[in-house]
């Protein structure tokens, strides 16, 4: 456990003030971020948790939409080697389009892979299996608890010094108590694979038994 990947911050004032930071990043910046900052500090073959923030999930070779032009989805279908007809629509290009399409691909994760990382990405909705966000949260409970002067420039440095502050031992117990839930969740998938299986079981006898009753009728 090496704590904060040294030399990767990244911390900016943002040009709004709604107050919600994800719409100061975008996909650029992160890609940015990460090939310049991240990936030049980063440990060979490191394993990188991410969520599915939309500034993650930029995607190259991306299946066609709604809003495809016809001509592009019958490149699409030719670039993957996918027969049609030419006389078909433009909707039955789409839907054979997207009837073959393939697993998303990232542009990140074949940034990570082509300097020998690996990406995982966390199910939707679940922050709570992502231990940055426990650290996030003890940085802005930091910043808030000493925060007198309300000004930008002390705000940031209380915020670099927030980060500073965070230690190896902070990131182990984060990182033990994402481990916990993992394992309660699991623990649930599988009592509740078993309920379901039960139920299954139990609906099906139920459907023997009321056939068997009409045919004595």
């Amino acid at each position: 456990m090496l704590g904060f990947v040294p030399n990767a911050l990244l911390i900016y004032k943002a040009k709004s003030c709604t107050g919600d930071y994800h719409h100061e990043m975008n996909g650029e910046n992160f890609k940015k971020w990460f090939t310049e900052k991240l990936l030049s500090n980063l440990p060979e073959k490191s394993v990188i948790i991410m969520d599915n923030a939309s500034y993650h999930s930029v995607q190259f070779d991306k299946c066609p939409t709604t809003n495809t032009k016809k001509a592009d989805i019958q490149a699409y279908l030719r670039l993957h080697e996918i027969q049609f007809d030419n006389k078909l629509l433009r909707p039955q290009l789409l839907a054979l389009a997207k009837a073959n399409n393939q697993t998303p691909k990232y542009v990140i994760d074949n940034i990570a892979r082509e300097r020998g990382h690996d990406i995982l990405r966390l199910p939707p909705y679940h922050p709570d299996l992502n231990p940055i966000e426990l650290i996030w949260n003890q940085v802005k409970q930091s910043v808030a608890s000493r925060n007198v002067t309300h000004r930008i420039d002390d705000v940031l440095k209380l915020a670099h010094e927030a980060v500073a502050d965070i230690t190896v031992s902070d990131w182990e117990k984060t990182c033990r108590h994402v481990a916990i839930i993992e394992e309660e969740y699991r623990k649930r998938d599988i009592v509740i694979d078993e309920q379901m299986e039960r139920l299954i079981i139990d609906l099906a006898d139920s459907s023997d038994s009321d056939s068997d009753n009409d045919d004595n009728v």
